[in-house]
């Protein structure tokens, strides 16, 4: 039965049910309608271009405008135009839209557009128009349509029959892993996040080497998402798991600043919000919240988002409160902590499959890739061909140029100097043909030594490409080569920050965070605690403490100017899970070398002006010690009296002096000279009895005992623990924990046998 005839009954029997068999239901137009949403609008190819159909055809469009890196941009409602007219004539509105999302910055890893005007800057942005912008092929978009004119993908019919269109555009980086993509079909959804175009760039490579097997092999290559917004993902495990099953959802949270304001308030400045989220939403959910009686600590909240400083929501925290507790409360109750739920479903040969793992993603797109090299080369080679039929030609007609000039003035029309040029010269039609369309002036000043150096060119070309196909290695290495220059166009620093813990050590942080929140009006021992230059609090002792303190206490941040600045330890997150960056504290405008207390001297050393210190207790707020002219601070610690500081050349000296023999001064004071050694210093660290020092070098390691270095005093010279070969030179130090004597053995001049 038809569509017509199931109508026609309908009408002319409405009260009577229609009797319709099932296998002739299923497929009507419904059945239709969903294979095209899957293929044609919701799902992407993973062995194509991993690009939606109003994407492709979107670009494509500009390329056919004439659109690229260094020419024009266009007016955004005349590209739409363009689109929709040949190739998807669904209305403005998807269009429109789909230009908007790859352009926004803030919404794609790698934005396709250079933009005239705006898109929107920022999540909860209103997008103008799209006669108010322009738009156009940058160097990144162009990575994915340059090759349309080498034939290295096939055509199709457009959707109206009037044109044709690419099937997918010949890309040169994994855009679905790096863009991502999200869409809702007929039974199926996907929600795949976007990672660090540098990284997925890296793992390709490695793919073609054969150092990638298995979807963990990848985690050595990708860390994970890392999403336009920036942000924080907490945890490893959610990455893991959608690496192998492509399914999932990680943690996602924003970065944010505290600032002491007049009276005792504070200011918590969110600068990076999560993937998707806008301050709008923020402050929508606060509102709510303070509603239901939440959130009485929060005065006043602010966007001050702007194109200037960039995303802002400004939260207000009144007098005497706690503000680790207002922002735990925040991740808590807000979209400032979130879940991305990660579903990788895509199609594969135009077959919706579900749970693709990453290796698979990656895969797809390297056969894609391998596919189109292969046919670009391919087309290449047939260039080649021709062209070295053109030069055999031409050099056959060199033999007796004069001949040839003479047939072709003489002839009645092309046909006879075509006929009479074949016989004479013994060359085909074709050859015959790109003789007569040069003109006589370019054949008789043509050199015979350069169309024969030119024909060599060609053939050795012809002969590497042949080459490159018929051998699968030097095809991947070809392949690698051209996936190198891509990564230098679009390689990226990563935005968003993975904190390295597992689902089972965030889990036990959070209920240690739910037990110390009750303790946090209470004056409590913690200690102040760093890793990686960011700086958090916590309750027992660990190999990342620097010093005891309390909760109501207050920590000193030096800067590498030798500036003080106090925090007060209320202000330093609990856990490492909170941990904030040091620099990000008070806004500084120099690099912070270390978190100290007050109770305690601190030693200070420089080597950029010299090998200096001093030893000093911090009265006040200010200026540390001070610098000769282009000099900065390497080293500002807590010391006693029973450490030494040492001092390491290049050349493999130790010069130690005992801090109980260095006379402590006043804050402020300028540094006084550490040692006499003539070589430059590469290392310095505060040392004590019984630690190992290990000093390296491009080949080599070698491990001392402290108590093998013996203490001079400021004009020693060095004491040699490292011997080093000819031009070999120590390149870095760092010290160990304690070892026993039955762990180590003294030899030699500082020797350890290990």
């Amino acid at each position: 039965m038809t569509k017509k005839n199931i109508n026609e009954s309908f009408i002319e029997n409405q009260k009577a049910p229609i009797q319709i068999p099932l296998d002739e239901l299923v497929n009507l137009d419904g059945l239709e309608y969903a294979h095209y949403v899957l293929q044609d609008r919701a799902l992407v190819e993973v062995n194509g271009d991993g690009l939606k159909p109003v994407q492709r055809r979107i670009l494509y469009s500009l390329y056919k405008m004439g659109s690229n890196p260094s020419g024009k941009t266009i007016k955004g409602s005349r590209v739409s135009g363009e689109t929709i007219g040949k190739y998807h004539p669904h209305g403005p509105t998807s269009v429109e839209g789909a230009q908007e999302n790859m352009g926004q910055a803030y919404k794609t890893r790698i934005p396709m557009f250079k933009v005239q005007g705006t898109l929107g800057d920022y999540p909860g942005d209103i997008s103008p128009a799209a006669r108010y912008y322009e738009i156009g092929l940058n160097k990144q978009s162009w990575e994915l349509v340059a090759e349309l004119s080498q034939k290295s993908v096939s055509y199709q019919a457009t959707e109206t029959g009037d044109e044709l269109e690419p099937v997918s555009l010949p890309i040169r980086f994994p855009y679905l892993l790096i863009n991502g993509t999200n869409g809702i079909a007929v039974g199926y959804a996907s929600n795949i996040p976007p990672h660090n175009p540098t990284e997925c760039m890296d793992a390709c490579i490695a793919y073609y080497k054969g150092k990638i097997k298995t979807p963990k092999d990848v985690l050595k290559y990708i860390k994970g998402p890392d999403l336009p917004t920036g942000g924080l993902i907490m945890g490893v495990d959610g990455i893991a798991e959608y690496f192998e099953n492509g399914s999932g959802s990680f943690i996602m949270r924003g970065k944010y600043n505290i600032t002491n304001l007049p009276r005792g308030r504070k200011l918590i400045d969110f600068y990076e919000l999560p993937y998707g989220i806008s301050v709008e939403n923020v402050i929508e959910r606060i509102n709510k919240r303070q509603d239901e009686g939440l959130f009485k600590e929060i005065s006043e909240v602010k966007d001050l988002t702007d194109n200037k400083r960039g995303l802002s929501c400004a939260i207000y925290v009144k007098a005497g409160v706690n503000a680790e507790k207002v922002i735990d409360d925040l991740f808590k109750y807000t979209q400032l902590e979130c879940k991305f739920p990660v579903n990788a479903t895509a199609l594969v040969n135009g077959v919706p499959t579900e749970n693709l793992s990453i290796l698979q993603m990656i895969g797809g797109f390297c056969e894609f890739r391998k596919g189109c090299f292969i046919l670009k080369t391919e087309h290449r080679l047939g260039q080649l061909a021709n062209d070295v039929h053109k030069y055999d030609g031409l050099l056959a007609v060199l033999v007796d140029i004069d001949k040839a000039i003479s047939i072709i003035r003489n002839a009645k029309d092309s046909a006879e100097a075509s006929a009479k040029l074949i016989k004479t010269f013994k060359i085909d039609e074709s050859q015959a043909e790109h003789i007569l369309s040069m003109k006589l002036k370019q054949l008789t000043k043509a050199d015979k030594n350069d169309i024969i150096a030119k024909a060599k060119e060609l053939k050795a070309e012809q002969k590497r490409l042949t080459e490159i196909l018929s051998n699968e290695e030097l095809l991947d290495n070809a392949i690698i080569e051209e996936l190198k220059e891509t990564k230098k166009i679009i390689a990226s620093d990563r935005k968003t920050e993975i904190l390295s813990v597992t689902n089972e050590e965030l889990e036990q942080q959070a209920k240690e965070q739910a037990k110390i929140s009750k303790m946090l009006d209470k004056d409590i021992d913690c200690y102040i605690s760093m890793v990686d230059g960011n700086v958090y609090k916590e309750l027992e002792l660990s190999d990342n403490s620097l010093f005891k303190s309390t909760s109501r206490g207050r920590s000193l941040l030096i800067t590498e100017d030798a500036d003080i600045l106090e925090i007060e330890n209320k202000d330093i997150p609990l856990t490492i899970n909170n941990a904030i960056s040091l620099n990000t504290l008070n806004k500084l405008s120099s690099k912070v070398i270390s978190v100290v207390s007050s109770e305690d001297n601190v030693i200070v050393a420089s080597t950029d002006g010299g090998a200096n210190i001093i030893k000093a207790p911090i009265k006040e707020v200010g200026k540390l010690c001070q610098l000769a002219p282009e000099t900065s601070l390497i080293l500002a610690q807590n010391t006693s009296d029973n450490e030494s500081i040492a001092f390491f050349s290049e050349s493999g000296k130790i010069a130690k002096v005992d801090l109980s023999k260095i006379r402590q001064t006043r804050q402020g004071a300028g540094l006084v000279k550490a040692h006499s050694m003539a070589d430059k210093v590469v290392g310095v660290l505060l040392v004590k009895s019984n630690e190992v020092i290990v000093t390296y070098t491009e080949n080599t390691i070698k491990y001392t005992l402290v108590d093998d270095c013996p203490s001079k005093g400021r004009g020693s010279q060095g004491y040699q623990i490292h011997r080093l070969k000819k031009n070999e030179k120590i390149t870095s130090v760092r010290k160990e924990r304690e070892y026993t004597t039955q762990e180590a053995t003294p030899r030699g001049a500082g020797g350890l046998k290990r």
